[in-house]
């Protein structure tokens, strides 16, 4: 079910140091948010959101869990925990993998540039096939290979070479609710 974006945003700074305070603090404030009505029989909708870091694998993980309550009484969970990196340039370990990338895609640009017309001229020369040449099972892998590739390389560095650096996103998330969870699937829709 679809649902607009009216209703109540609760915020928690999580970056508490005594986590046993952290969590009585928690439980206080549910406590209270259920006394003034913040969820009630009429709630349709509960969604928990926030992203968490590993500084050990360098990695983020967006977790949102959902709680639908329609007014049959049944309630529907469902839950999207999936990890990712916000940027793709900031370790040794990802430049170096930045540079298969390019190496990739000078490898692509030499099967457009000399491979795919050398298939050409020798079709023409054996053949007689013209630019038809491309019309059989190794041409037509040729253009799949480098019309993929170079779209996934374009989208890939448009989402994160161009993207802020991962300082700057926690920065920001320090002064307003950011959820990860659009970033974490186009990292995943690329990996």
């Amino acid at each position: 079910q679809q649902y607009d974006e009216s209703g109540y945003i609760v915020e928690y700074n999580l970056n508490e140091v005594d986590l046993a305070a952290l969590e009585t603090a928690f439980r206080k404030d549910m406590v209270l948010l259920r006394d003034q009505k913040w969820i009630d029989r009429q709630s349709r909708m509960i969604v928990l959101a926030f992203a968490t870091y590993n500084p050990i694998f360098d990695f983020w993980c967006s977790c949102t869990f959902l709680v639908e309550m329609p007014p049959s009484g049944v309630f529907f969970t469902k839950y999207w925990v999936q990890p990712f990196r916000p940027n793709m340039d900031e370790t040794n370990a990802e430049t170096s993998s930045n540079y298969f990338d390019y190496l990739r895609f000078a490898i692509v640009l030499y099967i457009f540039l000399f491979v795919f017309p050398a298939h050409i001229v020798h079709k023409t020369n054996n053949h007689k096939a013209g630019l038809w040449a491309f019309v059989n099972l190794t041409g037509i892998c040729d253009m799949i290979i480098i019309v993929f590739f170079y779209v996934a390389f374009a989208y890939r560095w448009a989402l994160f070479k161009l993207n802020k650096k991962t300082i700057d996103v926690v920065t920001e998330a320090q002064t307003r609710f950011y959820d990860f969870y659009d970033l974490s699937q186009q990292y995943w829709t690329i990996q």
